[in-house]
Formats: structure tokens, sequence, C-alpha cells
């Protein structure tokens, strides 16, 4: 891909090929009901994997026939040509803002709607959503409502893990609650200011976890 309106992109899995920023796929054969994917745009250049070349991140829209237009952030990775990661849900009717590239980060602002607020409303709501490649993956790294946005790669043996550091009382408190899952090699880093034996709970979480204790050395004790 070397001219954004133009390529082909995973979007919930589906490939969709866009001519000239656009895509119309009949959802049954002989149907006037299409899938619509648009380029929206909001392009950020920037070096996204750290290979010291600058990639690319822009959105693209998609109407299934409802009444919904979704928002999906994607990564063109550039080398000798482009390679686009997967396609990653956004919003549905949002409002898009700038979109940013920041120390190997993705980060797309955009308004959404208050909770409990019908569909008609306007978005109102600033919302920030973090995100960084992985292995020719695009993922959501953002944390959960409330907590601080700082993310650091740790290296455990040959494993690398994509943290977001908690380091409040109000973040610890929050930590994966109600966060649906976690992707692999993603993790959250608690950092206490006194080195001591801390109890976790397991409230409103949505599934199963590994803990790993380090030391004040940063070794792994457990």
């Amino acid at each position: 891909v070397t001219d954004y309106k133009n390529g082909t992109y995973v979007i919930e899995g589906v490939p969709v090929t866009l001519k000239d920023g656009i895509s119309e796929i009949e959802i049954a054969p002989d149907s006037a009901s299409k899938i619509i994917t648009r380029y929206f745009g909001n392009e950020a250049v920037g070096d996204v994997d750290g290979d010291g070349v600058q990639d690319a991140v822009f959105l693209l829209t998609q109407n299934t026939g409802g009444t919904g237009t979704f928002y999906y952030v994607i990564a063109l990775q550039s080398d000798k040509s482009y390679k686009a990661t997967n396609a990653v849900f956004l919003g549905d009717r949002i409002a898009p803002q700038q979109t940013e590239i920041q120390d190997g980060k993705i980060i797309v602002n955009f308004a959404e709607r208050a909770k409990g607020e019908p569909m008609s409303a306007e978005p109102s709501v600033g919302v920030s959503k973090y995100f960084r490649i992985d292995r020719g993956v695009l993922k959501d790294i953002s944390p959960a409502k409330g907590q601080t946005a700082e993310s650091i790669t740790i290296r455990i043996g040959h494993i690398e893990l994509n943290s977001v550091v908690v380091k409040t009382d109000k973040d610890r408190v929050q930590g994966l609650s109600g966060k649906q899952s976690l992707a692999p090699y993603d993790a959250m880093l608690f950092v206490f200011d006194i080195s001591a034996f801390y109890g976790f709970w397991m409230k409103d979480m949505l599934f199963s976890i590994d803990i790993i204790w380090l030391d004040s050395f940063k070794r792994v004790v457990f």
C-alpha cells in the first residue's frame, strides 16, 4: 500500500479493498443493502515500530446497513513498501479529533457520548486511546478509565511484555477491573513506593491472570 485510499485492509477479520477511498460490498447476493467502508483520514506519520522509518496511521469508517457508522484505526508499517496492520474498533458515531504518534505509541483522540446518553446526542466526552504495534499486530494498550497512560516494555528472560504502569492508589485499586481481556504479551505493572507484602483483589475481574512478583532490584522472586 502506497496510497492510503487504494489498498486492502482487514476489518473484523474480513479483507476490504478500497478503490479511491471507498468499498461497497453486498451484504447478501442481489441485496440492496451494502457494507460501505470509507477512508476517513486523520492521518499521523511517525516511527511507530522503532526501525527508524516513518510509518502511517489513519482512520476508516464502516456502515453495515443500519444506522451505525463504525470507526477503526489502522497503521501502515513502512519498509520497502507499506504493510497494513489489522484495524481496531474505536466506536460508533464518534467525533474524531487529532491522531498522534509519540514515543512509538499511537494516540487517537475523539469525543464520544456520556454513559446513558442516546445515540442522537452529540459526542461531548473527550477520549484518548493508546495503541502499539507488536509483531505486526496493532494492539489497544489504553489504561482503564481514570488511570494514567504511561506504558513501558518489560523483558523477563527472552519474553517482552507491553505493560501499562500504575503508580497511584486510585490506579492500583482500579487495576484490570472491568477490562475485557489482555492481549498476548500485554501486562500491567503495579509500582509501590515501599517494599512490602501487598494483597490484590479480583473485584470485577472478567478473566484469569498470572501474577509475577518483583523485588526492589527488579528480580523475579515469585
